[in-house]
């Protein structure tokens, strides 16, 4: 779950709660992250559902289209209804069914490519998990050198840590970028 959405329920925003979840069926159909996130709403939020305002939208599957989805989007955004909701989670499984399949792709093609590379790639990971570890400390080390020589009085050894935290914290940045 993403951290926005996270602490959109932790204060409270109905608003912003209700949109993200919308939103989320819209980048991924399937609802996978979906399920959590409403789950998560449902949990922290009693008043998450507003009462259905009753409008009535066709329930003929030959007449959804995307702008049928997009009608019914707007509309739930409008009333967060638990029946709009439904309905908006069967629609947009009917009419992003392509992009189902293509993310369903994706997934298999990469938890391949990922197995893969596991066997191959293992000493790597181990060692980018080391190059970090070794970043970090150098920056500590650098920052606790330079304060130890700033209460010494000492140029040389304040100099040396400032050096070796600047350029581990250098470091460590470019490789989290990664």
């Amino acid at each position: 779950m993403d951290i926005k959405f996270i602490n959109a329920v932790q204060v409270g925003n109905l608003v912003r709660v209700r949109l993200a979840l919308s939103n989320e069926l819209m980048l991924d159909p399937r609802g996978k992250t979906f399920m959590g996130m409403l789950q998560y709403a449902e949990l922290n939020l009693p008043l998450l559902f507003q009462e259905d305002d009753g409008k009535i939208y066709d329930t003929n599957k030959t007449n959804w289209d995307e702008d049928f989805l997009f009608n019914l989007k707007n509309g739930l955004d409008l009333n967060f209804s638990k029946e709009k909701l439904a309905l908006y989670e069967t629609v947009i499984k009917y009419v992003l069914a392509e992009k189902v399949k293509q993310l369903e792709s994706e997934d298999a093609n990469s938890i391949g490519a990922d197995s893969s590379k596991k066997a191959d790639n293992s000493s790597s990971t181990r060692y980018s998990i080391n190059k970090k570890s070794v970043y970090l400390g150098a920056t500590v080390v650098g920052t606790a050198i330079a304060i130890t020589g700033l209460c010494c009085n000492k140029s040389a050894i304040t100099s040396f840590g400032i050096i070796s935290a600047i350029i581990g914290g250098f470091l460590l940045y470019n490789t989290s970028k990664k």
